[in-house]
């Protein structure tokens, strides 16, 4: 009904219904995920995110290779929304996304999901490690760097060191600003153990 529905206030209405039955049956609502109906994955992925369940972590999952770009960021949207180790290993897939808006928004997601340990982190450090030193790829990194300092441990502490040290035979200003933007993550971390949360975010 809601996928074939045009009316706004009949939409809205069904949406409602769905919210309220839809907590007790995640993988129905999962099945229609794969559908064509760009509208419809977009409502079942907002009902979903609203359970903050892991179920229905594991069922956004499935819409995280979607061929449509505003579906994929829906699904980052709803993965933050529930947060959670089965939310955290999605965003991790979805670092190597094809697209950056859909990195950066994976990234961001990793600061923004509340509790999250610092061995979750460890696709990002992943991530990190392997970046290149150059204009296009430049604000990925930053950002990562920055996601690394609201949610990693000593280990991501380990790794940010690495981008305080400027080498002369490269590129000096992209350094610089990774440079900097790591300093400032690694100070995080050490304000986050000194307050007793080592940890979490």
């Amino acid at each position: 009904m809601l996928g074939k529905e045009t009316d706004n206030k009949s939409r809205a209405f069904i949406l409602e219904l769905l919210k309220y039955f839809g907590r007790n049956q995640i993988s129905v609502l999962g099945e229609h995920l794969s559908s064509g109906n760009l509208s419809l994955v977009r409502d079942i992925i907002n009902i979903l995110s609203e359970t903050k369940s892991d179920q229905a972590a594991a069922a956004l999952s499935k819409a995280a290779d979607n061929k449509n770009i505003k579906i994929r960021q829906e699904v980052i949207k709803g993965l933050v929304s529930i947060g959670g180790k089965k939310a955290v290993g999605t965003l991790g897939k979805l670092l190597k996304d094809e697209e950056s808006t859909v990195q950066l928004m994976a990234i961001r997601g990793f600061a923004e999901i509340k509790e999250i340990s610092a061995d979750d982190t460890k696709p990002l450090m992943t991530f990190l490690s392997d970046r290149r030193l150059n204009k296009k790829e430049q604000e990925i990194t930053v950002e990562a760097i920055k996601a690394l300092g609201k949610a990693g441990g000593p280990a991501a502490e380990n790794l940010l060191n690495g981008y305080t040290k400027v080498r002369w035979w490269k590129s000096r200003k992209p350094q610089v600003e990774r440079k900097e933007a790591a300093l400032k993550a690694m100070a995080e971390i050490k304000r986050r153990q000194g307050s007793g949360r080592p940890a979490k975010r």
